[in-house]
């Protein structure tokens, strides 16, 4: 791709560096930070600089590269693979794969600036790339362990340092922006929410099913998801409300046991379907047939499931946490209390009765005005044309 000038003249050559990005092993992690990339990639060149910790044994059977360089969705992607060792020795070797593979990338590309996901591992590997070769740095952070205050004295540490020294650090919400400040770091702040392939997910239209079907997007792995209440307030529907419905979980980890469970001993099998990991594809076909969205957590930024979900017409009904009130639709979402199980149950019985007057095309067409990546991707332009100019 060749150097695209933003609207103000400015020629913008990034060098995106993600702590997280899918790959042919492991698809899943980092699909956010891909969707960035994208955004990005509309109003600037944009290249992906991609390190990550393998098992030694993957490099001796050759299961993985140590080095690729091709074109991945059309975006020029260096991937540098090393082995995994112990903690401190990790993050010496990935600020040097980012550093070779940045030095690499600069033969042929002449980068402006790096973006970085995250505060580490690629934040801070990208402020000591950005010092030595003399290019701001952008850091975008996603993670919630700022707002449920579990990071470390020495994490709290890095992190402060390493923001302190970018040129500016990009939130997915208001919330995240401040409880960030409250660690001390004072560089320019901008707040830019999730994107979302606005192509990929439809919407049905207005109409709603027969048989209601209330849909959860989650990572079984996670506890502060919340599934179980999640569990317990659709059991309270049905067998206390007499409400006819059915929930459709899409996500899978070790959590998944105990919620089959859950489900048996609440004598709802029947109505609860356990999806698993799902495909973009797939899950976006669940989200186009479903009537309402749920999300019980305890925590959260921005979800990427409740932005997709506004993007197919669905109403929400999630706990007012975290940057959540930020983007839920005024019109059709539902803010209930978090850890309340009574709540929830609440909240989604009103939703449910409030279904049949759901304006699914309204829903949608704001979405695609905020969460978009033409939207994000402009506004991610003008963070870097600011610092540029």
């Amino acid at each position: 791709m060749g150097t695209i000038g933003c609207e103000s003249g400015v020629a913008t050559n990034v060098v995106c560096m993600p702590s997280w990005y899918p790959s042919d092993l492991d698809p899943a992690p980092g699909i956010w930070a891909q969707e960035h990339v994208k955004a990005a990639a509309l109003h600037a060149s944009v290249s992906v600089l991609f390190a990550q910790a393998v098992p030694f044994g993957m490099l001796i059977r050759r299961q993985i590269p140590l080095f690729s360089d091709k074109v991945e969705n059309g975006i020029r992607t260096v991937r540098v693979t090393f082995p995994r060792t112990w903690r401190p020795a990790n993050v010496v070797l990935y600020c040097a794969s980012y550093l070779l593979g940045l030095i690499h990338l600069r033969r042929t590309f002449a980068a402006s600036l790096i973006h970085a996901h995250s505060y580490v591992p690629a934040g801070l590997a990208a402020v000591i790339c950005g010092q030595i070769c003399r290019l701001p740095v952008v850091i975008t952070e996603h993670f919630t362990g700022f707002a449920r205050d579990t990071l470390t004295r020495s994490e709290r540490a890095v992190a402060r340092w390493t923001m302190n020294r970018a040129a500016a650090v990009i939130c997915v919400s208001i919330d995240l922006k401040e409880h960030i400040e409250r660690l001390g770091v004072k560089t320019r702040f901008w707040v830019i929410p999730n994107p979302v392939d606005v192509d990929l997910i439809r919407s049905r239209g207005p109409t709603t099913n027969p048989v209601p079907k209330i849909v959860c997007v989650t990572n079984l792995s996670a506890p502060v998801k919340n599934i179980p209440s999640l569990v317990e307030a659709f059991a309270g529907l049905v067998k206390k409300d007499s409400i006819c419905a059915e929930l459709h979980i899409i996500g899978d980890g070790p959590l998944r046991r105990e919620v089959e469970e859950l489900v048996g001993r609440t004598g709802i099998r029947e109505r609860v379907v356990l999806h698993g990991f799902l495909s973009r594809q797939e899950l976006a076909g669940v989200l186009a047939g479903g009537d309402l969205l749920v999300i019980p957590s305890l925590f959260e930024n921005c979800p990427v499931s409740l932005l997709e979900a506004q993007v197919a017409g669905l109403p929400v009904v999630a706990t007012a946490v975290g940057g959540i009130p930020e983007v839920n639709d005024p019109g059709s979402g539902i803010l209930v209390e978090p850890g309340n199980v009574d709540a929830l149950r609440a909240g989604i019985a009103e939703a449910l009765r409030k279904l049949p007057g759901v304006d699914r095309v309204r829903i949608r067409e704001r979405a695609l005005g905020l969460f978009s990546r033409e939207s994000v991707g402009r506004q991610i332009s003008e963070v870097y044309v600011s610092l540029l100019s």
